[in-house]
């Protein structure tokens, strides 16, 4: 079916707003420094905001005392307003803007996500760019071929990008058997994808999703071999602690860990936070 063109304006608009938010507006080498200014900030406002729970809670634990700063009082003005505004959208904002502004930080920081790991017990995930056995930096991979240092056997092939096979066709042989299995793994599917290979022998991997695209905790990936026989089912709950917590900041961070509803609680969240940086 034809889904027609793309809106070009909006995708600018988003992209330049994605650009801002994540590079400060910077292109080229100089992403680097717009990303650590736009890190720094995001860390303080976590401190700001994780702080502010403290300054809000009142000396007294009385409903009088809670109510003063739970819900808006229409006939002040002036500053008594602009405190009373800016107590009420702080706290029904606190929640969400602690894991919007908290997985920031688990994102920016190697030492958060690694602390998030640290206090779940899970072992840490594996450093980019780091070879399994590599004695040193830029030292030969355990195991790789003489006189090719920092070249894990196995690699790309001669004069290519990727490794062999890249760019080739996939070979398809033995889907009509595969496909089957994925369609009945998960009975509230939504959407399938499959990945296939040159390698006629290699087995397919399909993604099977239960949400919108942006809920991990809804997804799984079951390999299946050209034969039709299942090999392996792995879904949200197979990642340890970490990984599942690291897996789902990202999308807490946009809120799209619970589908549309959480977007707009983020969305109206955010709103919030300029609502009590004006007040």
């Amino acid at each position: 079916s034809d889904l027609g063109q793309p809106i070009t304006g909006v995708r600018a608009f988003f992209a330049t707003m994605e650009n801002w938010h994540r590079w400060l507006a910077r292109t080229g080498e100089s992403r680097a420094w717009g990303k650590s200014i736009n890190d720094a900030g995001n860390l303080l406002f976590f401190g700001i905001v994780f702080s502010g729970i403290f300054l809000w809670w009142p000396r007294q634990t009385k409903w009088a005392y809670f109510k003063v700063n739970l819900f808006f009082r229409p006939r002040l003005s002036g500053k008594a307003r602009d405190w009373n505004w800016h107590h009420v959208f702080g706290i029904w904002a606190w929640l969400p803007l602690m894991l919007i502004v908290g997985s920031g930080v688990i994102m920016s920081y190697p030492w958060a996500n690694n602390l998030l790991y640290t206090m779940t017990g899970s072992p840490l995930p594996p450093q980019p760019g780091a070879l399994k056995g590599a004695p040193g930096k830029g030292g030969p991979a355990k195991g790789g071929p003489k006189g090719a240092p920092g070249e894990a056997k196995g690699g790309p092939a001669p004069g290519g990008f990727g490794p062999p096979g890249f760019g080739q066709p996939a070979n398809w042989t033995g889907l009509g058997l595969a496909w089957p299995k994925a369609k009945q793994q998960v009975a509230d599917w939504q959407t399938i994808r499959v990945q296939g290979s040159p390698n006629e022998n290699a087995p397919f991997s399909f993604s099977i999703d239960r949400g919108d695209g942006t809920q991990p905790q809804l997804r799984g990936t079951l390999t299946v071999g050209r034969d039709g026989v299942v090999q392996k089912w792995a879904d949200f709950s197979a990642s340890s602690t970490g990984a599942q917590l690291r897996i789902l900041a990202r999308y807490a961070h946009t809120g799209e860990v619970i589908g549309v509803s959480g977007q707009w609680i983020a969305a109206l969240a955010t709103a919030a936070a300029a609502v009590m940086v004006y007040t």
